[in-house]
């Protein structure tokens, strides 16, 4: 039989081991929107499209421009070599966002693959990221 004093210590020691669980998880980091895409077109099997990843971005958006190629040549350098690095086996991925996903259906379906969007806003700083995946 257990005696009201370590049933005591029991339920103390549970609900403090509880507490815990949820405080670790208000801090747990969540995974960069960029780490999010990698780890979704490495396991599709599939290669991001760059230039429009890279034109939805917030780099390439808020340059002038007149600079926009030079954008377009770093940014899309910067991302296939992170790309390539990147092995989603060795990564936990952990999500906390609002997202849209969308549809957009091909006019020709015959020889337009189909287009899934994906936008993630980021609320500490309203920002959205934004990747594509045709199929």
């Amino acid at each position: 039989m257990i005696s009201r004093t370590n049933l005591l210590i029991l339920a103390a020691l549970s609900f403090i081991s509880g507490m815990s669980v949820c405080m670790a998880q208000s801090f747990i980091q969540s995974s960069s929107g960029q780490d999010v895409a990698f780890s979704f077109y490495k396991t599709a099997d599939a290669t991001p499209n760059y230039d429009r990843w890279i034109k939805n971005s917030d780099p390439y958006l808020s340059t002038p421009q007149a600079k926009w190629r030079a954008v377009m040549i770093s940014q899309r350098e910067f991302l296939k070599t992170a790309f390539k690095s990147y092995d989603p086996n060795q990564d936990l991925i952990v999500v906390k966002s609002k997202a849209r996903v969308k549809l957009d259906r091909p006019d020709n379906p015959e020889t337009d693959p189909m287009l899934l969007t994906f936008r993630f806003r980021h609320e500490r700083d309203n920002r959205e990221l934004f990747f594509p995946f045709e199929y």
